[in-house]
């Protein structure tokens, strides 16, 4: 059941002083400037205030409330909820329902606390003291007519953390801390205060960093050092913003019905089909700036094509471009290479032969044109004829026996078995890597094939693991490691020491001198048990 309230048109003019008691409400320790209005039935608070509230001082009522408010001149007032607010005045804590507006209520307060709270409190305002009466406590009055200005305000302006130098022509970012209490994660306007035409800030939004601060770029655009002192005021924030809706409105002022062709429709079906379109008209959109979006459930997106197998790209270097450029342009012309939108990526070897005194590139297309590495389908078909393979395939899938089966960390992926693993703990990437699993047909074309690293183990295990898994595959690549040939030849070989070697014994003294050269320096002391000396 709906309630109607009156409220009095002097709460709602902007920019002006008005004649009514503005007292100060502390939220979490904040300070808010609330208005008594015994003009209007019920309490109100603007969209903007509730934004820089925390969730333990406000309590869910509900979302959208049946309420409809009306100023005396008839114009209607948007609530979109209604809360219970806990807030203090003085020392008294209070609780009270009040309901929310996106419409600005003023300038100078940002809650209105109508007829329902003076009654409920038993509020009694002394105009000789310029007071409010709550129960048996007295708060003072900010503000009671034009000529007596005493508001406490909540200014909206950042300030720097920090002091900060800048060079001529620096750029950096900076944070500013807000004396507003703005929630983190919310976004904020920002606006440029200092009025220099030598520092450079531009009009952005941007999000409430989780301390409070918000980030963004200054330019120095003098031939001279600039020095800004910390707690310098020098933007201005707005939390009252709405960029959703902005974007809504303006998507649907663009939107007209000769942006969709109608041609084969009838004509009585023709506005039934407008009104419906224009009903969802989010989803559409006339330009990039105010694109489309599903306001009722994020549909999914399925794509057919698999994921291919990638291998991580090295850049070329820039000396070499060129040249590179220039033969995958003649091996195109000849028909051995093709171009291709595909994800897949295979690596392209630079080989340099000698030919008339002088070195040239060559990219040796073997290993490309050769892969044996099976595709997403050879995949599927050989890991369901596996044995092992298929019971694990079969659970995941069927949801069957899982005695004696260990399906830990596998998935399927659109008709593939793969794999979760965790990387280790110094890596920078991702915690996990997702692996396909190998079936034993195909172990050996993946040890073999075109993406092995033909170089130390620890090389070619850790390739292989960014990819693919199987049961033992530690063992299987030392294996082939120790056996591979390539793998053999890049190899390095520990240096080992050499033998002892007899010498003859001396005939005379100082025919033979013998030194360890890796550890004696010239003019170093030799001890002994039997004397000192001193090498030069």
């Amino acid at each position: 059941m709906g309630v109607t309230g009156k409220v009095d048109t002097t709460t709602f003019q902007t920019g002006q002083y008005c004649s009514l008691p503005i007292i100060t409400i502390f939220i979490d320790g904040n300070p808010y400037q609330a208005l008594l209005d015994c003009g209007a039935s019920l309490s109100l608070c603007t969209q903007s205030a509730v934004k820089r509230m925390s969730s333990n001082a406000i309590e869910h009522i509900h979302t959208n409330p049946n309420i409809k408010i009306s100023s005396v001149s008839g114009e209607n007032i948007k609530i979109t909820k209604s809360l219970k607010i806990n807030f203090s005045v003085g020392s008294k804590q209070l609780k009270h329902p009040i309901l929310i507006t996106d419409t600005n209520l003023g300038n100078d307060y940002d809650i209105i606390l109508g007829f329902d709270f003076l009654k409920r409190f038993q509020c009694q305002i002394n105009f000789a003291t310029q007071s409010v009466l709550i129960g048996k406590e007295s708060t003072p009055i900010n503000r009671f007519d034009y000529g007596k200005i005493n508001v406490i305000y909540v200014d909206n302006f950042g300030k720097l953390t920090h002091k900060l130098k800048l060079f001529p022509g620096q750029s950096s970012v900076v944070e500013v801390k807000l004396n507003n209490h703005v929630m983190p994660g919310s976004e904020v306007l920002v606006e440029p205060l200092l009025s220099q035409h030598n520092i450079e800030i531009h009009n952005s939004v941007t999000t409430v960093n989780k301390n409070g601060t918000i980030s963004f770029v200054i330019n120095n655009l003098s031939q001279n050092n600039m020095h800004l002192n910390k707690n310098s005021k020098i933007v201005r924030v707005d939390a009252d913003i709405d960029l959703k809706e902005d974007k809504r409105q303006a998507r649907r002022q663009e939107l007209t019905a000769e942006h969709f062709d109608l041609k084969g429709v009838p004509m009585q079906a023709k506005q039934k089909l407008l009104d419906l379109i224009f009903e969802y008209a989010d989803i559409f959109s006339v330009s990039l700036q105010t694109i489309g979006e599903c306001t009722i459930e994020a549909p999914p997106i399925e794509i057919t094509d698999y994921m291919p197998i990638q291998n991580r790209p090295f850049p070329i270097p820039v000396a070499l471009r060129d040249n590179v450029r220039s033969q995958i342009e003649e091996l195109q012309s000849a028909g051995i290479l093709e171009k291709s939108n595909s994800q897949y990526a295979f690596p392209l070897i630079l080989v340099r032969k000698k030919t008339q005194g002088e070195y040239r590139d060559i990219i040796d297309t073997i290993n490309t044109v050769s892969t044996d590495i099976p595709d997403i389908d050879v995949f599927k078909s050989e890991q369901r004829k596996d044995p092992n393979l298929r019971k694990i395939i079969d659970y995941l899938e069927n949801k069957t026996d899982k005695s004696n089966i260990s399906t830990d960390s596998y998935f399927m992926d659109k008709g593939m078995l793969k794999k979760t693993s965790y990387r280790q703990k110094r890596s920078a990437r991702e915690d996990y890597l997702e692996q396909i699993v190998v079936p034993t047909s195909l172990i050996p074309h993946v040890l073999e094939g075109s993406e092995t690293v033909h170089y130390a183990f620890f090389k070619i295990y850790r390739s292989i693991q960014e990819k693919y898994y199987w049961k033992n595959m530690y063992k299987d690549i030392k294996n082939f490691s120790a056996s591979c040939k390539k793998c053999i030849e890049k190899k390095g070989f520990k240096l080992t020491k050499s033998q002892l070697q007899n010498f003859e014994t001396p005939s005379q003294p100082m025919e033979l001198l013998s030194l360890d050269i890796s550890s004696v320096k010239v003019g170093v002391e030799l001890k002994s048990r039997s004397r000192s000396q001193m090498l030069e």
